[in-house]
């Protein structure tokens, strides 16, 4: 089997992303769905997953949301697309929109261990179980316990009272789902995926190839922050008690006690007994039971678990991850803001690589922002493909920006986006780099017993076991950390799925499934499986290595033992350092990287694969941008690949889907190639068996000077006032100051009591209307003809300017057909007062911002804008020139001067904006998305040339969180609108926005590739 590079050229659907595409409006518009599944066509998406997000108002699973579902995979099947489903209204998965959950017996439910009586009254929702004398040392270790009566307990007692799940808005009314309980999980297949395929005839077309569950949990657990009073809960479900006394003859009220509190000796062993239990009933009852369904019926199970990116939090929602992963057809992962999480990543990767899975899927993108920029998506895409996600989940696409949508975690990763129509840039890149990641096999060397069952042992009361689990933790991230830094590729393994998956072999290596691994690596753990401790024994027999960080495990199965010190007498045991791991680990090196000074880059992740006697090699450097912080701070980016091998190599390049000679040479056993490791770069290598060496030119590039001003700067929509912070009145009140109109809705929220969450279809009585009047303050400084007015539902508000009646009645709309305008009469110099009436209920309960759209600039100071004429832009942040919420493109035009003919080029380095776009003399350059960011010009002759640059621009300062006064923030949803007191800022906190700093121009110089090396 040779590299496929016709496949590399055009690659296959399933390669490109497949955003979540918010049904959050009504859905009988088919057009309007179609006009969407066009743009993402556009935008070089191979797909979409029909994900229910606030804000949908047809019956969910009813007859207009199938038609609307049906009309969506039709015409995306009509353009090669592929439609893949999601299972539930919003999320977490499991309540199909509340119908599963009407039923209290199907409702998540747990118990709650409290000091003293609990001040809740008993209900159909609370019943009282048992009470408990526990008794404790000095330092709150548990002596003894006796289980009691419920009624005959004191105040120094503790009480045991099981929970139901109460009604919520959350949940349409209802409540989560019991995901412990087979019965309820089967209700939640009847009432959906048997209702999905049915629709489709009893058969799931070949173009819907899987169905998505999203953070399903068995919470909510908690522990007790100290010892001797407060409040704890356990996960429960109905027959917890008789599950557990089969599998361990014992009644789990008796030894409730010694889960949450440690003895004198250490940590009991009930508590790994009870969250391996409740792992298991977990995995029993949700993925194993719905994935077996999806087998059955053609279609994979994917998705990702509820609080996967650390060892507590896991433990905390589904008693371990990667267990989980074993009934998904392609496992996925979530990984929203732009965080670097590898081990999430490495856990679904390592199940999906062991089982024999082709694909695992990531959720991302989420909570970023609508300013995270083309190189934020390449950046964070890269990392996780070199680690190994083939399938990209952006996180959100959305059907309506109406009410809240616009607030549900932006950015638009659509057409409400300015920049869409040039996102095919980012997904040909992914699709290029996933035909190359799926082909062939992985070589992967190294094991990793995962060691989230030492969590198990440790969890309870946070003053006594806090800093343990810490150092767990810390731990663990530090070995991940250090295998990666140190590019050593590994794989975790999971000790509940290791005697499922191991494979009898005679050679010395630990076969896990498809998988097989030369040498194991037990980072910082407590306990071991005892089936683990046979395997690793087993494996050293055959001549394997293990090898042991720190200390040797004190417990096998959570009971305290020598026996695994005893039987991995033959292991090698290093300090815990870094460089003692990467020592040990030597002999196992399949690539290093350095930088020109000999020293390894730490900031590269990378995946190797074999695919016949060829390899694939792909790099990432996921560092976003240089930091020069003091006057050293200076960047040289030359750098080294070696590989292991003598290799011919090849580059494949992801922007053309072509293959190049690629500069390398030999040393003794390795292979070298130069590399410019700028920050964001890549490399996509193809490795041939077979002595060489190819000397290239490396281009580089010297600076001329900074452009000139530009000769013109011309928007491509109509500039923006933003309308936020209005007087207000409900219906005959007086008139209250001027605020943010999101903080007057969420006192209107209060005071009718108005849902939070619940969707318009579920709420069937949507109360008295309350009119809400608005009066904004609009100074001019001239006269201002055709502006326009957006305001929703526009057709339902009455409207004044200066006391005059206005016909409120759309004639356009502006970024998203449900954001409508109307034209304004003229706004004569001066001041002017503008009015808008709406009627707000429970269901259309947001008040949202206004806008004036028009061709004139904005003056801020302070809190206060003003309109005025329109004056010329020059280089440097538009928002400081007349466009402070703007967020649309720019075209700047300039003219350079070329002094002699040669190759030039133009680096843009600093822009506020998502890319940009360069055209000289009216021919297209490309995209400038990113670093170095750089746009080659071609060879110009002597005289004056033309340059166009468009910066793509974003929505951050239009209807991002302008008043968030939380420099930090990172947290890009609905909470980021809500911050009161100093978390909030009645001026503006705008972006920098448009070419922040001249071009600069820059003229060919060249050296050997190979004299870097």
């Amino acid at each position: 089997m040779t590299f496929d590079l016709e496949r590399f050229r055009t690659p296959p659907a399933k390669l490109r992303g497949a955003p979540f595409w918010s049904l959050n409006h009504d859905l009988t518009d088919h057009d309007r769905l179609r006009e969407q599944i066009d743009a993402f066509a556009e935008m070089g998406i191979g797909g979409y997953h029909l994900h229910v997000r606030a804000g949908l108002q047809n019956d969910y699973l009813g007859e207009e949301f199938m038609a609307a579902i049906s009309a969506a995979r039709d015409y995306g099947a009509s353009k090669g697309m592929l439609s893949y489903l999601y299972d539930e209204d919003t999320w977490p998965s499991g309540f199909a929109g509340g119908a599963v959950t009407t039923e209290l017996t199907h409702r998540r439910n747990w118990v709650d261990l409290h000091k003293g009586q609990p001040p809740e009254l008993i209900s159909e929702y609370r019943q009282p179980l048992c009470a408990y004398r526990v008794k404790l040392d000095a330092k709150g270790r548990i002596l003894d316990s006796q289980r009691i009566p419920y009624d005959d307990g004191d105040e120094e007692c503790w009480f045991l009272t099981h929970v139901i799940a109460e009604n919520n808005d959350r949940y349409n009314g209802a409540a989560y789902v019991d995901t412990l309980s087979t019965a309820a999980i089967d209700a939640f297949i009847a009432s959906t995926h048997e209702v999905y395929r049915q629709h489709f005839g009893g058969e799931f077309p070949a173009d819907i190839p899987a169905i998505f569950s999203d953070e399903p949990n068995f919470g909510p657990n908690a522990t007790l922050a100290q010892p001797f009073g407060g409040r704890t809960t356990f996960a429960w479900t109905g027959d917890l008690r008789d599950s557990f006394h089969e599998a361990y003859s014992t009644e789990l009220l008796d030894i409730l006690p010694y889960i949450v509190w440690p003895t004198p000796s250490g940590p009991s062993p009930w508590r790994w007994r009870y969250w391996d239990h409740l792992s298991e009933r977990f995995a029993r009852a949700f993925g194993d039971r719905i994935g077996g369904w999806c087998g059955q019926h053609g279609i994979a199970l994917t998705g990702h678990m509820l609080n996967e990116d650390s060892l507590t939090s896991q433990v905390a929602s589904v008693g371990e991850c990667m267990r989980q992963y074993r009934g998904f057809q392609i496992p996925g992962v979530d990984l929203l803001s732009d965080d670097y999480l590898p081990a999430t990543v490495k856990q679904a990767v390592s199940v999906a690589r062991q089982d024999g899975r082709d694909d695992v899927l990531s959720e991302l993108y989420g909570v970023t922002n609508w300013d995270f920029p083309f190189s934020g998506h390449k950046l964070q895409g890269d990392w996780q493909a070199a680690l190994g996600i083939t399938l990209r989940v952006h996180h959100l696409a959305w059907l309506s920006m109406e009410g809240q949508s616009k607030r549900d975690f932006p950015a638009a990763i659509g057409p409400q986006s300015p920049w869409y129509r040039e996102y095919s840039v980012v997904e040909d890149h992914f699709a290029r780099v996933g035909a190359a990641l799926t082909t062939g096999r992985p070589i992967v060397r190294i094991g990793v017993v995962h060691p989230v069952e030492s969590i198990w042992l440790h969890r309870g009361v946070n003053s006594l076991d806090g800093p343990t689990s810490e150092q767990i933790e810390q731990d663990f991230k530090q070995t991940v950390d250090w295998l990666l830094e140190g590019a050593f590729d590994f794989d975790f393994i999971a000790e509940s799925l290791l005697p499922q998956q191991e494979n009898q072999t005679e050679k010395p290596v630990l076969k896990v499934g498809q998988m097989a691994y030369e040498v194991i690596v037990l980072p910082s753990m407590t306990t071991i499986r005892r089936s683990t401790l046979k395997s690793l024994k087993d494996f050293l027999k055959r001549g394997g290595t293990v090898v042991i960080m720190g200390t040797f495990p004190a417990c096998f199965d959570g009971e305290q033992s020598h026996e695994p010190k005893q039987l991995l007498c033959d292991a090698k045991q290093i300090s815990f350092n870094s460089m003692a791991l990467c020592e040990s680990l030597e002999s196992w090196r399949e690539i290093s990287i350095t930088n020109a000074s000999g020293y390894p880059i730490t900031t590269i992740n990378h995946q190797l694969r074999q695919t016949g006697e060829e390899r694939i090699l792909f790099c990432s450097n996921r560092i976003r941008r240089d930091l020069e912080s003091r006057p050293w701070d200076t960047f040289n980016h030359t750098s080294s690949i070696r590989v292991r091998g003598q290799w011919q190599v090849l580059e494949l390049d992801t922007e053309t889907g072509g293959e190049s000679p690629c500069a390398y040479h030999q040393d003794y056993d390795w292979t070298v190639i130069p590399w410019e490791c700028h920050p964001q770069s890549h490399r996509l290598l193809r490795l041939i068996p077979g002595a060489g060496q190819c000397d290239l030119l490396s281009i580089k590039w010297s600076v001329l000077g900074d452009c000139a001003e530009p000769i013109s700067v011309t928007r491509n929509e109509p500039n923006v006032l933003l309308l936020d912070r209005p007087e207000w009145r409900m219906a005959d009140e007086s008139w209250h100051a001027a605020q943010d109109s999101m903080m007057t809705q969420l006192e209107l929220s209060k005071r009718f009591n108005w849902p939070d969450w619940a969707q318009p279809y579920s709420v069937k009585d949507a109360g008295p209307k309350h009119r809400i009047d608005c009066r904004f303050t609009i100074i001019c400084d001239a006269d201002f003809a055709g502006v326009q007015l957006m305001c929703e539902r526009l057709n339902e508000a009455t409207i004044t300017l200066d006391d005059r009646p206005l016909t409120a009645l759309a004639s356009g709309w502006w970024v998203d057909r449900d954001l409508p305008t109307m034209l304004l009469p003229t706004l004569t110099a001066g001041e002017h007062k503008l009015e808008i009436s709406l009627e707000l209920d429970a269901v259309n309960r947001h008040l949202e911002w206004c806008y004036l759209l028009g061709d004139f600039h904005v003056s801020i100071r302070g809190a206060h804008a003003r309109l005025t004429s329109t004056l010329p832009i020059y280089w440097g942040n538009v928002v400081t020139q007349g466009l402070p919420f703007y967020g649309g493109n720019l075209d700047y035009e300039c003219v350079i001067q070329i002094d002699s003919p040669d190759l030039y080029s133009l680096r843009c380095p600093n822009f506020g904006g998502s890319l940009l776009r360069v055209w000289c003399n009216d021919a297209d350059c490309g995209p400038i998305a990113y670093a170095p960011y750089r746009a080659e010009l071609g060879k110009l002759a002597v005289g004056k040339h033309h340059l166009r640059i468009r910066c793509y621009g974003n929505r951050a300062n239009t209807f991002g969180t302008v008043h968030n006064n939380r420099p930090e923030w990172s947290w890009w949803g609905p909470p980021g609108w809500r911050l009161e007191n100093e978390g909030r800022n009645d001026v503006w906190q705008l972006y920098p926005a448009g070419l922040t700093r001249a071009p600069m121009l820059e003229r060919l110089a060249t050296e050997s590739a190979k004299a870097n090396a």
